[in-house]
């Protein structure tokens, strides 16, 4: 089924005198309803309950401004409704005016409830003309229900204008039933910052004081030692982080312009819905954007860097975060916060940017953009000194996202309304800075400065915290983990396995083993390089180009992985490829399934050229 959202992308590309036959053709007038509502007993009415209404996840979706939510479009929307006491409705509505088309039309939008006590309008606001910025951005609100609880009637969503010129687009926001109320289930913050690699926080053994709130963090919650990411980069990463599977099942893999992640694919956020969390999002965009299928599962789902394509600054994310999770009034929420602030192009502000090299005065001394690290791709030509201020650069990054992190614990620390809540901190991938003979993540390689990641889970209300867990753990075992803090049984058929036990003092299975894959690389090249990961060894298997390759390393005596061991050591390489095979990892004889490539448009493309994930 193509989306409101894609629809309304196709019909950009329209020329405008098409584009006024169509809206007058296919649209009409939206018109004051002319026949009488039905009454609650006739058939079709959908039913609006406090509960989550299965009809929501059918719906399409639509982008205003950065921000996708589920719309109900038209001129009508009509619902049974029992009024419980104590109760509100939430409701948004938005108009889209397609190339800035007919902003000088008023559009009124109209809330009416129906019983067979009569009609009482419980909301009606107009949208003037000729004023921009009512048009394409959602209007929120919250209607009083406490004169009508206990009546049984229709509630009707209208939205009309006066003449019969062609009309902008109406949508609503499907209506929520609000009552006060106090869960028993926690709120979720999922915080991923991009690139983050671990062996950069101090909690993770690192000498610059890159990271004193998240050290904190660590401290007062539950850290894990040896985490990894499923990938070296941000796509297959984050749908494994959303669906608890690898990447070779869930599809959404192959690098370049990437997969989107499949909609049959359950994510945590649906999970969250399903059981009455309030769920949004507010990331930084591209690989994690609403358009390749992460927007499933939220309520709403935020991406400021939409329009405009920019990196977003985390304390902007943090805002919009912080007065959504206000406004849930009680109610459970899971919050996905994502920031692209730690990934190159490396631009921390004054002070950071000299935080950690004041004395150089070299090449990139303030920032390391893409177009800067385009002409040492494939050499070996930066000096080491210029390595090592790169490295300092990205550290300043780091130190400026740690600031945010500390005052997003304070936010919760001071603001009873949120109630429990459980933040989760982790990363996507990491970076490398010349330790396997390249800058950054765009090589297909899975070393540890790339897949080893933090994972932090600092929920104050909820547990004792100051806990250590080495056993090897992976973004894949972080849905089933959250799932059970919700009291929720996740789907069978994951890769992951709950870490609860380990959060409440328990312990893990020393034995256990993560995955990771990236499939193709930035030469375009076919094939993939998976790896398996122990608490003492790892093996890396490559068939990029048709050449088979393994590698295998002992972390206890080489955790830089400078020595490859494969050859002297036959039994361990047969363990471990067996590993791989049983899960049906890639090989030369088994390529698994990857969704279609995103059919990105010229702006994307723009921005992933800036990040350096194309050239």
């Amino acid at each position: 089924m193509t989306s409101t959202r894609d629809h309304g992308r196709s019909l950009r590309k329209i020329p405008f005198g098409l584009l006024a036959t169509l809206l007058t053709c296919s649209l009409g007038a939206l018109a004051e309803p002319s026949s009488p509502a039905p009454t609650p007993q006739e058939p079709g009415l959908r039913e609006l309950t406090t509960s989550r209404d299965p009809w929501q996840k059918e719906l399409d979706r639509k982008e205003f401004n950065g921000e996708t939510r589920p719309v109900l479009s038209g001129r009508s929307q009509q619902f049974r409704l029992t009024v419980p006491p104590h109760s509100g409705l939430e409701i948004g509505y938005a108009v889209w005016s397609p190339l800035g088309y007919v902003r000088n039309l008023p559009v009124k939008f109209r809330v009416v409830f129906e019983d067979e006590q009569g009609r009482q309008v419980l909301l009606d606001r107009r949208i003037p003309a000729n004023t921009p910025k009512s048009y394409d951005r959602w209007h929120d609100t919250m209607l009083s229900l406490e004169e009508l609880a206990g009546r049984t009637g229709t509630l009707t969503l209208e939205a009309s204008r006066r003449d019969a010129t062609p009309a902008p687009l109406a949508f609503w926001n499907p209506p929520r039933l609000r009552t006060e109320r106090n869960s028993t289930q926690p709120n979720l913050i999922l915080l991923s910052i991009d690139t983050l690699r671990a062996d950069h926080l101090g909690s993770y053994g690192y000498t610059r004081p890159t990271s004193p709130n998240i050290d904190r963090m660590a401290a007062e919650g539950v850290r894990f030692d040896q985490a990894f990411a499923t990938s070296n980069w941000t796509l297959p990463s984050h749908a494994s982080l959303f669906t608890g599977r690898l990447p070779w099942h869930h599809g959404a893999r192959h690098y370049g312009l990437g997969s989107p992640l499949p909609p049959d694919e359950t994510t945590l956020a649906e999970i969250l819905w399903e059981e009455n969390y309030d769920t949004a999002g507010f990331v930084g965009g591209v690989f994690v954007t609403g358009s390749l299928g992460f927007d499933q599962g939220f309520d709403q789902y935020v991406d400021p860097g939409y329009a405009t394509f920019k990196t977003v600054p985390f304390r902007e994310t943090l805002r919009r975060a912080k007065s959504w999770m206000q406004t849930r009034r009680g109610r459970p929420f899971f919050a996905f916060l994502h920031t692209y602030q730690v990934h190159m192009p490396y631009t921390p502000p004054t002070p950071y940017d000299r935080m950690f090299d004041d004395e150089y005065e070299g090449p990139f001394a303030r920032s390391f953009s893409s177009d800067d690290y385009a002409p040492y791709r494939w050499t070996d030509a930066l000096d080491p000194r210029v390595v090592d201020h790169i490295r300092a650069l990205y550290d300043g990054g780091i130190r400026q996202t740690d600031q945010e992190v500390g005052d997003l614990m304070r936010f919760i620390e001071t603001h009873s309304e949120v109630g429990d809540t459980c933040i989760v901190l982790l990363s996507d991938h990491g970076e490398e800075f010349k330790e396997h003979d390249n800058l950054l993540h765009h090589s297909p390689k899975l070393y540890e400065e790339l897949i080893r990641i933090p994972l932090i889970f600092w929920c104050p209300t909820l547990f004792e915290g100051g806990r250590v867990v080495d056993a090897p753990v992976s973004l894949v075992d972080v849905l089933p983990t959250l799932a059970q803090l919700a009291g929720v049984s996740p789907p069978e058929g994951l890769d992951g396995s709950s870490l609860h036990a380990a959060l409440h003092g328990g312990t893990l299975d020393p034995q256990r083993v993560a995955f990771a894959e990236v499939s193709g690389s930035t030469q375009e090249k076919p094939g993939s390089v998976t790896a398996v990961r122990t608490h003492r060894f790892k093996l890396i298997s490559s068939s990029l180009g048709g050449q088979e390759r393994l590698e295998l390393y002992d972390l206890e005596s080489d955790p830089g992985e400078q020595r490859d061991i494969a050859a002297e050591n036959p039994d361990v390489v047969s363990e471990l490829t067996e590993y791989l095979r049983h899960t049906g990892a890639p090989s030369s004889e088994n390529s698994p399934q990857t969704t279609p490539e995103w059919d990105a448009d010229p702006m994307t493309l723009k921005r992933l050229r800036e990040l350096g994930y194309i050239h």
